[in-house]
């Protein structure tokens, strides 16, 4: 989020922790009448507010100045009473949407605008009405997609590559008609036309159309006709186009008779794409290198295992997987988990130290014995998929029944490093294959517990419960994170993260395709909002925690209940119970 300052929660490698604490409402002063007394209150209702000095009524709010009557919002200005909205405000009722993307800010238009109004005060005998003000700034906007980025707090997706440092898409997060875009795959109903979504739905694959295009779901007009962007030889339609059953779409997932393309933090197989960073495979095949748009397919490099089984990959069984966890995703429907902490053999990587053992400076078992690579196509390939060979280094995933997992699992390695029994390091142990927090049998070398601060590869090497994270004063390095003096074993939102679990509920992790970690924040899962433009009727509050200020669009707020793998008291606080998952051992999962 631009403009406004985000904390870590404490952790010891946080930077600038004091900007955190302080408060702008004192330092924004209103400059319309002499209305109401409170200058802090970001959305008063005001309207008729107290009057110690004559003037026109409403308390002026946390950033703009007091028209006639009414209260000026955080960031729009009053109108001829009512209160204009936070910055985000819905315009009939509605919630702010969670994380859409950054736009016109809610403003209120003149009128009655934002929250509740209502009537403007009586005159003054001496006061003069102030002459409508001027509304405070609007807060400074987020970055979009393929804007460069220092962390996931200045993009609007929440997701800032390391490996490029350019804005992530949020493919969770989809845009309400009105909301500017880039291309179709920014816009809820796939429809993105003069950079603004639409609110008529795309037009299917077969379908006629006009030339360009644009409203194809495909993006492509041929011949007068919708294209369909994953070739003949797919049989499973695209987002946007219209079905029947879940069972027809890429997606695996069709919500009010279309195909939905955000099912989990990255686009499926077969789907439609428009560039590689939004693929949980990490390739965007184009017909040509001219089109706009493609279809994910599979990298084909890297271990034969579990090639349509990486992160955020729909899944039929857990055996498929490279985590061996399927669960249900975002949308509730069942992805390929990803693990926490370093990536094991199959996942998609960028360099080899994405990868379990493959950063010998970390010191952890296999680290340096086994041969791990970010294995890619060519060298000039921003995607690869990890492989280790020799022993399987600490934290990789191996050879053990039961867990998260059932099915059998011959086909994975069962020589965890370090593979003799007496090392030199009394650190060590001899390598056995073990169930993390997550129930993924992945090997552990270590002979105790990692404390705050010490290199980890997966959240189950650290003492109480606590998550691996990346220390970005570290190289990004994984670490044992060093939490607040509550003790709370989970990273607050705005916070680094590996996978879901490492996270707060209800925020999550936000991480695009390819990197080993993301930021804890909101991926608006939940029910409709997005920003209004200031009509009667509904209190505009503050958006949900990790949203964005400026919202005008987006797909609401996130759930209330435990994501997958997330922190648990009991079996309640979990989403999709229905589906299995339990509160087993303090974590939301399901047991094989």
């Amino acid at each position: 989020m631009r403009g406004a300052y985000v904390c870590w929660g404490a952790i010891a490698w946080a930077v600038a922790s004091a900007a955190c604490s302080g408060s702008d409402s004192a330092s924004l002063a209103p400059t319309g009448g002499t209305g109401g007394a409170d200058a802090s209150v970001e959305a008063s209702t005001g309207g008729t507010g107290a009057q110690p000095s004559g003037g026109s009524g409403g308390t002026a709010g946390h950033a703009g100045a007091a028209g006639t009557g009414g209260t000026a919002g955080h960031a729009g200005a009053a109108g001829t009473g009512g209160t204009a909205g936070y910055a985000g405000a819905a315009g009939t009722g509605g919630t702010a949407g969670g994380a859409g993307t950054a736009g016109t800010g809610g403003s209120a238009t003149g009128g009655s605008g934002g929250a509740t109004g209502g009537a403007a005060g009586t005159a003054g005998t001496a006061g003069a009405a102030g002459a409508g003000g001027t509304g405070g700034p609007a807060p400074t906007s987020c970055h979009p997609f393929g804007d460069s980025c220092s962390t996931g707090a200045d993009c609007c997706s929440m997701s800032c590559s390391p490996t490029t440092h350019l804005c992530g898409r949020n493919i969770l997060a989809c845009s309400q008609p009105g909301a500017p875009c880039g291309d179709n795959t920014e816009c809820c109903n796939l429809n993105c036309t003069a950079g603004k979504c639409q609110s008529d739905a795309c037009v299917g694959d077969g379908k006629p159309c006009a030339a360009g295009g644009t409203a194809c779901c495909s993006g492509t007009c041929s011949n007068g006709t919708c294209a369909d962007v994953n070739g003949p030889g797919v049989t499973c339609l695209t987002a946007g186009n219209a079905c029947t059953s879940s069972s027809a779409c890429c997606s695996g997932l069709c919500e009010n008779n279309a195909c939905v393309l955000g099912v989990s933090q990255c686009v499926q197989v077969g789907d439609i794409c428009a560039d590689n960073l939004e693929c949980c495979s990490g390739q965007c095949l184009k017909a040509a290198q001219t089109d706009t748009y493609g279809a994910c397919v599979a990298l084909g490099v890297g271990p034969n295992r579990c090639e349509d089984g990486l992160a955020g990959m729909i899944c039929s069984s857990c055996g498929i997987c490279c985590s061996r966890a399927c669960a249900p995703g975002p949308k509730g429907v069942f992805i390929c988990q990803p693990p926490t902490g370093c990536r094991p053999a199959g996942e998609l990587c960028s360099t080899a130290s994405d990868c379990c053992g493959g950063d010998p400076s970390t010191g952890l078992p296999g680290a340096g014995e086994s041969v791990v690579t970010c294995e890619k196509l060519t060298s000039t390939d921003l995607f690869g998929r990890c492989k280790s060979q020799a022993c399987t280094p600490q934290g990789d995933v191996c050879q053990l029944s039961g867990g998260a997992c059932s099915a059998s699992s011959t086909s994975l390695p069962s020589n965890c490093c370090p593979t003799y029994a007496n090392p030199s390091n009394p650190a060590w142990k001899k390598g056995t294959c073990e169930f993390d927090s997550l129930l993924i049998p992945r090997c552990n070398g270590l002979a105790e517990c990692v404390p705050a601060g010490g290199y980890c590869s997966t959240a189950s090497d650290c003492c109480n419960g606590l998550p691996c994270v990346p220390d970005p004063s570290d190289g990004d390095k994984l670490k044992c994170y060093v939490p607040s003096d509550s003790g709370v074993a989970c990273v607050d939102p705005g916070g680094p993260c590996t996978a879901g679990a490492d996270c707060c509920p209800p925020s999550t992790c936000v991480v695009a395709p390819g990197d080993v970690f993301g930021t804890c924040g909101s991926q608006g899962t939940g029910g409709s909002g997005g920003g209004g433009t200031g009509g009667a009727g509904g209190t505009g509050g503050e958006p949900p925690e990790g949203g964005v200020d400026a919202a005008t669009g987006g797909t609401g707020g996130q759930p209330s209940c435990a994501a997958y793998g997330q922190v648990c008291t009991q079996t309640s606080d979990c989403c999709y119970t229905s589906s299995g998952v339990q509160c087993i051992s303090g974590h939301c999962i399901i047991q094989g």
